[in-house]
């Protein structure tokens, strides 16, 4: 369910968009959304459109990896202050992964078109914008790395494998 009243406040609670004006915050208010999604409901599958940007208020998002004949397969976990999914900002713009809520999740999700719209127009903005998401992207392929060495690297090779 998604409702429209003025999202300025908790837009500046989050922590991705920390610092920003109150001009930013206001331009954002105008096209973002606060949704409230019930445990176990599907936020968006892999391949479908990314049309949003999701900033996690409240609850628990899984992120999983659809595979064929099984449920999916949850590769991260994200809570309150986290940003889901970068795909609405890479061509050609559609979701690499499936997102499901794990517990009741409290969102605002401001419009991907106008943000890229409006990063391309505003330099400034746009900068900022890319400069946090790099930063959340950066975050996240540490997080899979280490995941990757934890379950995969170390058991292959035996337990207190470290360099």
């Amino acid at each position: 369910m998604s409702t429209r009243t003025d999202l300025t406040g908790p837009l500046s609670e989050h922590p991705f968009l920390a610092g920003l004006t109150m001009e930013c915050l206001q331009r954002l208010n105008r096209v973002a959304a606060a949704e409230v999604l019930p445990a176990g409901a599907v936020i968006f599958r892999e391949g479908e459109q990314a049309s949003r940007l999701y900033l996690i208020r409240r609850g628990r998002v899984s992120i999983e990896v659809h595979v064929p004949d099984r449920h999916g397969i949850v590769v991260d976990t994200l809570g309150a202050g986290d940003v889901l999914g970068w795909s609405w900002l890479l061509s050609p713009y559609r979701w690499a992964f499936d997102a499901r809520a794990a517990q009741l999740v409290q969102v605002i999700t401001p419009e991907a078109a106008w943000l890229r719209a409006e990063m391309g127009q505003d330099a400034a903005f746009g900068m900022e914008v890319l400069r946090r998401m790099t930063a959340v992207m950066g975050r996240r392929l540490a997080e899979a790395r280490h995941c990757v060495v934890e379950h995969v690297v170390e058991p292959a090779l035996g337990h207190g494998f470290r360099r």
